[in-house]
């Protein structure tokens, strides 16, 4: 079965998942070092420009995962036991490195709490929602079988209506969606399914159109939600600034609702990155092999104590007054990227021997056979 999931990947798709990756990585750079208040205008405006284009890094992960999920009818419960099994992996093992070699950064106490199973997904937001999509998703799938495409298009809308447009223009009040949260996750699955469903080169609209039309239409579609996101940060920021308490509400709903994951910008730009990457015509293993080393990046670079001291030898607070900080955040970006992928290949090495030996075997054959008893 392994094998078979590794033939069927496609490469274009799997070259999304590094580049989102590195997105995600380099958000995290970003976001969680400088003050962009305090930049110069010029890098400021540069920072945004970055931001709001990469912004769709997590959105991404999810339609993709609709898009191959829609013809699932069974529970993905060996998925989900893997993803919770590496994960636990690297909050122990990140937990015991970090208490022998650091001082202060984790006590006894915190260190058991690592070793504990239920609170094993505390510090990944993204992974509590993913497991929890990955349940419900084969009786979504059964749900959007039965539908006509009239009746799924209708329910996209009403979702984005409600999960998307409401939520950023009442600044989360009547409904709220942040994007944090597995309402957001059904979501952009809804949205993934309905390609895989209904393709758009298939489209009444878009039959005529050449795969480089698609990727054209695709980037320019991409690079329009970024002007917009950025002309409408700069806008809510002078809002802000004025003395009208309606306006300056105005501008401090959209200076908030700007970079949620449900922003409607943001769903269109992830829609146009989804297409044009699915129009790219790749297949190479080294792609697919790169992509397999991603997850252990985000469990790596976001774990919840790593971070304590992860960026600070970088320092990038103190170059974010020149244009370097631009080379700078990336190279620092690369760099944890690099030493995610180089641990999660250490770590894959590692399973790969251990399930070769016996005793392992008959453990996980047991838990298999526990696991399709639930199933079942």
């Amino acid at each position: 079965m392994e094998k078979e999931n590794k033939k069927a990947r496609q490469s274009n798709f799997e070259l999304m998942r590094i580049i989102s990756m590195f997105m995600i990585v380099l958000w995290h750079v970003i976001k969680n070092n400088i003050n962009f208040v305090q930049t110069p205008d010029v890098i400021h405006f540069f920072l945004i420009i970055i931001i709001c284009t990469i912004v769709i890094h997590v959105n991404s992960f999810v339609m993709v995962n609709g898009y191959f999920s829609f013809s699932k009818t069974k529970s993905s419960w060996k998925k989900a036991c893997s993803l919770l099994g590496v994960t636990w992996f690297y909050k122990v093992a990140i937990a015991v490195v970090l208490f022998f070699i650091t001082t202060g950064v984790i006590g006894k106490f915190e260190l058991f709490k690592e070793f504990f199973p239920l609170d094993i997904i505390r510090s990944y937001w993204f992974i509590n929602c993913y497991i929890l999509l990955l349940l419900l998703s084969p009786f979504i799938n059964i749900l959007l079988d039965r539908l006509t495409e009239s009746q799924y298009r209708k329910l996209l809308l009403i979702s984005f209506l409600l999960f998307s447009i409401l939520p950023f223009i009442t600044n989360q009040t009547m409904v709220s969606n942040d994007g944090f949260n597995l309402v957001q996750f059904v979501f952009l699955y809804l949205i993934g399914a309905y390609f895989k469903k209904y393709p758009i080169e298939k489209n009444y609209h878009f039959k005529n159109f050449s795969k480089n039309k698609i990727q054209l239409l695709s980037l320019f579609l991409f690079l329009t939600c970024i002007f917009f996101n950025v002309c409408i940060y700069f806008l809510s920021l002078y809002l802000q600034g004025v003395d009208q308490v309606l306006l300056k509400e105005v501008g401090e709903g959209l200076h908030h609702s700007i970079f949620c994951y449900s922003s409607p910008l943001i769903i269109i730009q992830t829609i146009a990155y989804f297409h044009f990457f699915k129009t790219l015509s790749i297949q190479k293993k080294w792609i697919n092999s790169l992509a397999g080393l991603t997850f252990g990046v985000y469990l790596f670079h976001e774990n919840y104590y790593l971070k304590l001291i992860l960026y600070a030898p970088f320092k990038l607070h103190q170059h974010a007054q020149n244009m370097g900080i631009f080379v700078y955040a990336f190279a620092v970006a690369i760099s944890i990227f690099l030493v995610g992928m180089i641990i999660e290949w250490i770590r894959k090495e590692m399973a790969r021997f251990l399930k070769s030996r016996k005793w392992i075997k008959n453990i996980q054959n047991r838990c298999i056979h526990y696991v399709e008893q639930i199933e079942a």
